[in-house]
């Protein structure tokens, strides 16, 4: 029945459920996970390069860790593949 199931994540009580929701399914139809977590872009145009950078990188590596949290609760599906979209 399903093939792939697609999971907005970002940490939220909310987001966990459909986590769980989601594991249950792949595990029953043998199904691959998708997490996705989006972030949109911090405006750093008045901060000058290096710190626009820095702040980029905390924002990315904030990102991977909340994907990761994600992973470890989908260690029994067999197929899970992650995205982190950075825009609006």
């Amino acid at each position: 029945m399903f093939n792939n199931i697609l999971v907005g994540y970002d940490g939220s009580a909310y987001s966990v459920r459909a986590l769980k929701y989601a594991r249950d399914l792949a595990q029953k139809y043998e199904a691959q996970i998708t997490l996705v977590y989006a972030f949109y872009p911090l405006p750093t145009t008045m901060l000058g390069a290096p710190y626009a950078e820095q702040l980029h990188n905390h924002a990315l590596a904030a990102s991977q860790e909340i994907i990761t949290e994600a992973k470890e609760k989908l260690k029994d599906v067999k197929k899970v593949t992650t995205e982190l979209i950075e825009g609006p």
